[in-house]
């Protein structure tokens, strides 16, 4: 079994929730409808007309602009500061069975086939569910060992579906 102690922090908890968002299908999507605008935009602009499609287009393209900034840089900043759990510590404990993960409110045993998913980025462990994911400071392991069992742990149990 492993155990690990940790406080969210903001820059880990916000890039690790910006990296799960942005390696969603649906991002893809969004970002693709975007640049197709943009570009729609830009020759429609060329002939200096005023349609009804330029109209649309571009209050698209501003919509669409304005839900990205919201979606990847205001919305992980906001989760962390309106939950009060994120100022908690955790107590989070991995083995074969699953995950027990312990604060102040919470107490929950998580067992691995609710997830789906395990992705890594600098910083932090995610693992994905269908509807949330748990995010998992790699600056909470004492040891390098410790990580490293882990994160074996994490692949071994927590298979892409």
């Amino acid at each position: 079994m492993i155990e690990i102690k940790f406080t969210y922090n903001s820059s880990e908890y916000t890039s690790a929730v910006r990296f799960f968002l942005f390696k969603q299908w649906t991002t893809f999507r969004s970002l693709a409808m975007w640049v197709t605008f943009l570009v729609i935009l830009s020759w429609l602009l060329r002939d200096d007309s005023h349609s009804i499609i330029f109209n649309f287009i571009s209050t698209s393209t501003v919509f669409i602009s304005i839900i990205i900034l919201v979606m990847f840089f205001l919305q992980p900043f906001f989760m962390i500061k309106r939950n009060p759990n994120f100022k908690n510590e955790y107590t989070v404990q991995f083995d074969d069975t699953g995950i027990n993960l312990h604060t102040k409110n919470i107490d929950s045993k998580l067992g691995w086939d609710l997830f789906n998913r395990f992705l890594e980025n600098k910083m932090s462990y995610l693992l994905c569910a269908k509807s949330t994911i748990i995010v998992i400071p790699k600056s909470a392991f004492l040891t390098e060992d410790s990580r490293k069992q882990a994160m074996i742990l994490f692949e071994q149990k927590v298979k892409s579906k």
